[in-house]
């Protein structure tokens, strides 16, 4: 969706590229209003474009679940290091949980 949005802002930016209707169907009515669908998916986009902000800001650390066995109870680890999440830091975090 990030895509779309991107080409839809790229010819507003740009003057040489008119608008000349839009096509009738899943995004845009016979009125040219947007449907319920468009507006369903540009808020999902900018959700996106929001966790991946987060992401960078707040990266996630590492996991390990262990099922239990016979012997042991069944167990988890979260460890960062300073490329978890895959970002290189120059620190190492700590686990949010």
């Amino acid at each position: 969706m990030i895509g779309v949005e991107h080409w839809l802002n790229f010819y507003k930016a740009h003057a040489q590229y008119t608008r000349i209707g839009v096509l009738v169907g899943r995004y845009f009515d016979e009125s040219g209003a947007e449907t319920s669908l468009r507006v369903t998916q540009l808020q999902r986009a900018v959700q996106q474009r929001e966790d991946e902000i987060s992401l960078k800001i707040l990266p996630g650390c590492n996991s390990k679940f262990m099922a239990a066995t016979a012997g042991a109870p069944a167990r988890s680890e979260v460890w960062c290091t300073p490329q978890s999440g895959g970002f290189v830091r120059h620190s190492t975090l700590v686990p949010r949980l």
